[in-house]
């Protein structure tokens, strides 16, 4: 059998929150990343088998199990400022006359897109990454039924280059789902 080599260039993440409910929200698409890692731990004791004039490991066995996750996107929409910013996506509406968030004054009823930030410093959901590129004739996707995401790195309003949006994640263990799956669908 040949060995596949894996190289994935690029790929899309979509995030659905979980709610107080219990239930998911809609699902949304973060957007195409451009830096994705994922990253599993096992940590282990050993047993050790005194019987000799040295000690050797007779067993050993794991007593701790992590997975952790890291992303960046450059998409700035508002849901992901909102993420960026541990705060709620919203709209605020301002009535004719009103004085506008840059200063100008609203000739028309106006909804502006608005961030509030920090009033969600824990956000939780399910996260699905999809490849844009083939590993041998597959395209992975992974699955993480849920996670703790946070926002990592500056947002940089002013920059020479372009900017990005950073995320990381603890993975938790899903009551039946586990911890993630990596599906490798026919392209």
């Amino acid at each position: 059998m040949a060995a596949i080599k894996r190289r994935v260039g690029g790929g899309t993440f979509w995030f659905e929150e979980l709610l107080s409910t219990g239930l998911y929200d809609v699902k949304r698409e973060i957007g195409e990343c451009s830096d994705v890692n994922f990253k599993v731990d096992a940590s282990t004791t050993d047993a050790m088998n005194h019987d000799g004039a040295i000690p050797v490991v007779s067993d050993t066995a794991v007593t701790d199990m992590k997975a952790t996750l890291s992303f960046k996107t450059n998409n700035f929409d508002t849901p992901n400022m909102a993420m960026a910013l541990y705060g709620t996506a919203a709209t605020e509406t301002f009535a004719i006359g009103a004085t506008l968030p840059d200063g100008t004054v609203a000739a028309v009823e106006t909804i502006v897109p608005v961030v509030t930030g920090a009033d969600k410093p824990l956000l939780k959901g399910r996260l699905t990454f999809m490849s844009n590129q083939a590993v041998g004739d597959k395209m992975p996707v992974l699955v993480i039924p849920i996670a703790a995401v946070s926002s990592t790195g500056d947002i940089a309003y002013i920059s020479k280059d372009f900017g990005q949006l950073s995320f990381e994640g603890k993975v938790l263990k899903h009551d039946t789902d586990g911890y993630f799956k990596e599906y490798l669908m026919a392209k």
